[in-house]
C-alpha cells in the first residue's frame, strides 16, 4: 500500500493507494469530521462514495493504525425502535397517572 496524495472529490488528501488489482479503485484516507474526531475512509474512485471505517486495525508498512471510535450507545441502536419504545414509555406513564388519579378521587368520595 503505497502512501502518498489521493484525488478524493476533487480535493487532494494524504492516503494510501492498494497494489490489488481487485481493490485498486479504493483509497484508504483518514479524514476529521467538524467536531476534529479523526476517523480511516475508505474513497472509491469509480463510484466517488465515502465508506467509514468503525473498530478496524489497520497495519500498513509495520505501522498500526486504529480507527476505534467510541460511539454512545444510542447512535448503535435503530432509530425507529426508540421512537417506539419512547412513545411506548409515555403512554404508560400517562395512563398509570390517569389511573393512579381516578383511584385518589374515588377513595375520597367513598368516605
Amino acid at each position: 500500500m503505497p502512501f502518498g496524495k489521493q484525488e478524493v472529490l476533487t480535493h487532494s488528501v494524504d492516503g494510501w493507494s492498494f497494489l490489488n488489482e481487485e481493490l485498486s479503485h479504493l483509497r484508504l484516507i483518514k479524514l476529521s469530521n467538524l467536531n476534529e474526531e479523526e476517523n480511516f475512509y475508505l474513497y472509491d474512485v469509480e463510484e466517488e462514495t465515502l465508506l467509514r471505517f468503525t473498530d478496524a486495525t489497520i497495519e500498513v508498512a509495520g505501522e498500526k493504525l486504529s480507527s476505534k471510535v467510541s460511539t454512545p450507545w444510542y447512535q448503535n441502536v435503530n432509530q425507529d425502535l426508540l421512537l417506539v419504545v419512547g412513545g411506548l414509555l409515555i403512554i404508560s406513564g400517562v395512563a398509570a397517572s390517569i389511573y393512579l388519579y381516578k383511584d385518589k378521587k374515588k377513595k375520597k368520595t367513598e368516605f
